[in-house]
C-alpha cells in the first residue's frame, strides 16, 4: 500500500457565511491556534478583511502576510486566498517551511487549485498539496467565461497527456499508473459529458457555463486532476505534448500574450488529436496510429468546444502557420527527458 497526500477537506460554500462556517469547523477540528493569511488584492477587497475580523472570534493569533516572498515568519498553518499565481507561491512557500495549507481559490482557470505542482516564473516545481480546499462558489461564479474556459481547457489537456503517457509505455518502456490515469480521464470526462448533455438540451452558452451544478462539477474535476498528479508523483497524467506546445508559445510570444495557458493547451489537444487519428473522448487508442499531417478530424471533442464558441485552432488565437512551425520545433525542448507524441513522430520518421 502507498500513502498519497490528498486534501482532507473539499468544500464549495455558496455564500460568505458558509465559507466562514467551513473554515471555523476545520480550524476547530484540527485544533488550529494560529494562522497566517496571504491573499491577492481582489481577495483582500472581497473576503480577506472580513475573514480576518470574523476569525478573531475563534483565533487570537492571525498574522496577515502582505508579500509571501518577503515573509520572515509564518505560523504553522497558512490560509492562501487568491488566483493561481498566489496559490502556487503559497504552496511552494508552505513546502519549504514545513507549513500546512488551507487553499481558498478565487479563480478556477487550471488544476493548480489542488495539486503538488506549482509554476513559478514559467518553471514547474514540486509544491505542497493543500490540507484543505475550500472553494467559494459565490466568487467563482463571477469568473469571466474566458477564465472558466481556461479551467475547462486544462482538463481537456488531460486526454492528450494520458495518450502521451501510453505512448511512453509502449515505445519507451515507461511505467504508468492506472489509478492516476483513471482519475485524470474521469476528471476531463465529467466536465465534457456534462457540457455535451447541456448543449444537446439547447441551453445557451452562458446558461451552461454559469450553472452552479456545472461549476461545482468543474471544481471537483480540477481537484481530481490535481489528485491524479499526487498519485503519480509528477504531472504526467495531466501534462504532455500539448503543454510543451503551450510553453513554446509563451517562450516565443510571452506568457498570456496569445491566450491563457488553459486555452492554449486546449487548442493544442485538438490539434494533436487530428494527428493521432482517433477520437480522444471515445478513447480509441492505437499507439501506432499516427499521422504526420493534420487531417479534418470531426471529433466529439471539437464539436463540444465549437458549440461553446471556444477556440479550437491556432489561427483562432492569431498564430499563423509559420509561427506554428516555430512553436512545434521549440516545443519538445521545453520539457527535455519527457517522452511525448513528438518523440513518436521522430521514431516514425
Amino acid at each position: 500500500m502507498r500513502e498519497i497526500p490528498v486534501p482532507q477537506r473539499l468544500q464549495i460554500p455558496e455564500d460568505y457565511q458558509n465559507l466562514l462556517s467551513s473554515l471555523v469547523e476545520y480550524i476547530e477540528e484540527q485544533e488550529i491556534t494560529a494562522v497566517s493569511i496571504i491573499s491577492g488584492n481582489f481577495a483582500k477587497q472581497e473576503i480577506t478583511h472580513k475573514l480576518d475580523k470574523d476569525l478573531r472570534q475563534y483565533l487570537n493569533d492571525i498574522h496577515i502576510v502582505n508579500n509571501i516572498e518577503d515573509a520572515e515568519r509564518t505560523n504553522e498553518w497558512i490560509i492562501a486566498i487568491g488566483g493561481g499565481k498566489l496559490l502556487d507561491k503559497a504552496k511552494v512557500y508552505a513546502k519549504k517551511n514545513n507549513s500546512r495549507l488551507i487553499a481558498i481559490p478565487t479563480l478556477i482557470a487550471h488544476d493548480g487549485i489542488c495539486s503538488p505542482v506549482a509554476v513559478i516564473d514559467g518553471k514547474s516545481m514540486g509544491a505542497l498539496m493543500p490540507d484543505a480546499l475550500i472553494v467559494p462558489l459565490f466568487i467563482i461564479e463571477r469568473n469571466t467565461i474566458a477564465q472558466i474556459q481556461a479551467g475547462i481547457g486544462d482538463l481537456v489537456a488531460n486526454l492528450s497527456a494520458i495518450e502521451d503517457w501510453k505512448l511512453a509505455k509502449a515505445f519507451n518502456n515507461e511505467k504508468i499508473d492506472d489509478i492516476a490515469i483513471m482519475l485524470s480521464r474521469r476528471a476531463a470526462m465529467n466536465v465534457l459529458q456534462h457540457l455535451e448533455a447541456d448543449i444537446k438540451s439547447g441551453l445557451k452558452v452562458e446558461d451552461i457555463i454559469y450553472q452552479r451544478n456545472f461549476l461545482k462539477s468543474l471544481i471537483e474535476s480540477l481537484s481530481l486532476s490535481g489528485i491524479a498528479m499526487s498519485i503519480s508523483g509528477n504531472s504526467r497524467p495531466c501534462s504532455g505534448a500539448e503543454h510543451m506546445i503551450s510553453h513554446a508559445i509563451d517562450e516565443i510570444h510571452g506568457s498570456g500574450k496569445k491566450a491563457s495557458h488553459g486555452t492554449q493547451v486546449m487548442i493544442a489537444t485538438v490539434y494533436l488529436e487530428s494527428l493521432r487519428g482517433y477520437d480522444l473522448l471515445d478513447n480509441l487508442y492505437n499507439a501506432k496510429s499516427i499521422k504526420l499531417e493534420q487531417s479534418d478530424f470531426d471529433s466529439r471533442l471539437t464539436r463540444i468546444l465549437k458549440s461553446l464558441n471556444f477556440p479550437t485552432t491556432f489561427s483562432d488565437i492569431d498564430i499563423s502557420d509559420s509561427e506554428l512551425e516555430d512553436i512545434l520545433n521549440l516545443a519538445p525542448t521545453t520539457r527535455p527527458g519527457r517522452f511525448s507524441f513528438f518523440d513518436r513522430i521522430k521514431q516514425k520518421v
